[in-house]
């Protein structure tokens, strides 16, 4: 067979039978064209969710043993001394991301050539060079991107053998992908003198730093001027063009693999560290540390540690002395995922990570305070009993990406034959009221066609309201997956319909009495049919139904448990500060 690893249509060899290496090849806008293929899709082998989660461990070990490295290779290029905690802050997100995605295209390859029956495949014409992110977030963007896919799966081919190959005088190039800068939406003017402002502020109106707080910008401003602290403006930092440097890339280079999947790591590695970390770092370095605050007392975030350079450079710059670094949490999963990369990081490189409720975790520096980002929720959001349903649908890339409890790349087509079904299900009266709230983004899944394909199309939300002015305008929201979706209607006593394959978002053991409370009541479903069946029978009236005592106790002893807003939020958060300062 030929092996099809793209949906690039120029790489297909369309006179033999196909081998797809996976769903991603089979672009749903493409289907009278593959449809007509003599062909095989290749299993998944993350479909073996107890592998996934073997997987995911053994991942954490390869990651720990290479940071561990690299933190001294980068030492020695930038001629410092800087500890491992430094580079995890900076590089962490990245290589974390990196390793788990390189390692899915590595098994992927390794399955379909352990088959036998692959006789050849077509390769693109790809640079290394052109494919060196500038920084974390561009990586994150080329690790979805088909092109991007084009590129490592040819590298691992042509590294494992086994597969023969010929290589098309057709160029691969990389996507356009914007860099990741300090984006916020303010008048131009205004944010002049807002930065001009910032920096006439003496230092020791500076002690407490937030940065993307998740409080929101309102709530950010009360809070400093709780803690007596003058509202300040950080200052945009940018980007210097720098180009690949070989040399320098070479010294990055390391010789411990014990496997092959650390062989093909070690190779690769070199070509995909973005030149923020590089050939940009110390210019990048030197200019934040002139234009940022210089003696922070607290840096606090809820998500730029993840790929926001600039920050994460800072940060770790700052901690490496007096700083403390307080991380805040800034959505869904965590404490209820049965894994999740991310929480695993910030509870490594937090001084204090503060969580929305309780933990099965060890770790001291945990603590369960008010979320920002549910506060907000709850005093934004309202039923309104007379309007419509809004039923809140996800969305995911069709490669894995980011590492936690959720349905990952193909099963995506699962996802979405659940949200099928359940509306099929639905009663005409329902239907009338039902609106569809399509994610952001598709990812090239089809998602809003293959609801159409299905005669569902009049279901589907075409307002162009945010999602919580359409919460505002219904009596009932459908969420329908494990995220921060749920803990904003639930902390706004707003009704709340869920469901979702448990197969896909397992959870950790001291999380499952509180999802079990909620499938008691009614609350969560674990098939679509039986989700469609509640509503259509409390569709009329969902508040009658959300306000019954056993349903209310149910909710309220999970945001007890996850989704904590506190009693006077404000000053709770003012105390802690206060006392971490001190």
């Amino acid at each position: 067979m030929f092996l099809v690893t793209t949906p690039d249509e120029r790489a297909w060899k369309k006179d033999e039978k196909i081998l797809f290496l996976g769903e991603w090849c089979k672009l749903y806008e493409r289907k009278q064209i593959w449809s007509q293929l003599d062909y095989l899709v290749a299993p998944y082998h993350w479909d073996n969710r107890k592998q996934l989660f073997k997987d995911f461990k053994y991942l954490n070990d390869i990651y720990e043993k290479y940071l561990a490295l690299y933190a001294g290779k980068l030492n020695e290029v930038h001629g410092c001394e800087h500890s491992v905690r430094y580079w995890r802050i900076i590089i962490g997100p990245w290589f974390r991301y990196y390793v788990e995605v390189l390692y899915d295209r590595y098994i992927t390859v390794i399955q379909a050539r352990d088959r036998g029956d692959v006789s050849s495949t077509w390769l693109l014409q790809s640079d290394p060079s052109d494919w060196v992110p500038y920084d974390s977030g561009q990586l994150y963007k080329y690790a979805i991107s088909d092109s991007w896919n084009v590129y490592m799966y040819g590298e691992i081919i042509k590294f494992l053998g086994g597969i023969p190959y010929t290589e098309k005088k057709i160029k691969n190039l990389p996507p356009e992908v914007k860099q990741n800068v300090n984006q916020i939406i303010v008048p131009k003017t205004l944010l002049k003198i807002l930065r001009l402002y910032s920096r006439l502020l003496p230092e020791k109106w500076k002690k407490i730093v937030f940065f993307a707080s998740g409080f929101g910008d309102v709530n950010a401003v009360r809070l400093s001027l709780k803690l007596g602290q003058v509202p300040f403006w950080l200052p945009d930092i940018d980007f210097d063009h720098v180009e690949v440097e070989k040399q320098t890339r070479e010294k990055l280079k390391v010789s411990s693999a014990d496997s092959e999947f650390e062989l093909i790591l070690e190779k690769l590695t070199p070509m995909q560290v973005p030149k923020i970390y590089l050939e940009g770092f110390v210019n990048l370095r030197d200019k934040i540390l002139r234009n940022f605050p210089q003696q922070p007392k607290i840096i606090f975030t809820a998500n730029a540690y993840n790929s926001n350079d600039i920050f994460k450079i800072w940060a770790a710059e700052k901690t490496a002395h007096d700083t403390k670094l307080l991380i805040t949490q800034h959505g869904g999963n965590f404490g209820t995922s049965l894994w999740e990369q991310s929480e695993d990081h910030q509870v490594l490189i937090a001084d204090k990570f503060y969580i929305w409720g309780r933990s099965n975790r060890e770790e001291k520096t945990l603590k369960t305070m008010p979320a920002g980002k549910l506060v907000r929720a709850k005093n934004q959001i309202s039923a309104h009993e007379k309007g419509s349903i809004l039923m809140v649908l996800a969305g995911v890339p069709r490669y894995s990406y980011r590492m936690f409890s959720h349905h990952v790349a193909p099963q995506f087509l699962d996802y979405i034959s659940y949200q099928i079904a359940f509306m099929e299900k639905l009663s005409q009266p329902v239907q009338n009221k039902l609106n569809v709230r399509l994610y952001s983004l598709d990812h090239k899944w089809g998602v809003e066609q293959r609801i159409r394909d299905k005669g569902l199309g009049h279901l589907i939300d075409t307002n162009n309201h945010s999602y919580r002015q359409a919460l505002n305008k219904s009596r009932l929201c459908v969420s329908t997956y494990n995220s921060t979706t749920y803990l904003e209607t639930f902390v706004a006593d707003y009704p709340t319909l869920m469901f979702w394959n448990p197969g896909h978002w397992e959870l950790r053991t001291k999380a499952q009495p509180y999802f079990d409370s909620l499938r008691q009541v009614g609350i969560l479903h674990d098939t679509p049919e039986t989700a469609a069946i509640l509503l259509n029978e409390i569709y009329e009236d969902p508040k009658a139904w959300w306000q019954q005592p056993e349903v209310q106790a149910a909710k309220d002893e999970f945001c007890d448990a996850f989704a904590n807003t506190g009693k006077d939020w404000i000053n709770e958060w003012k105390a802690e500060l206060n006392k971490i300062v001190k």
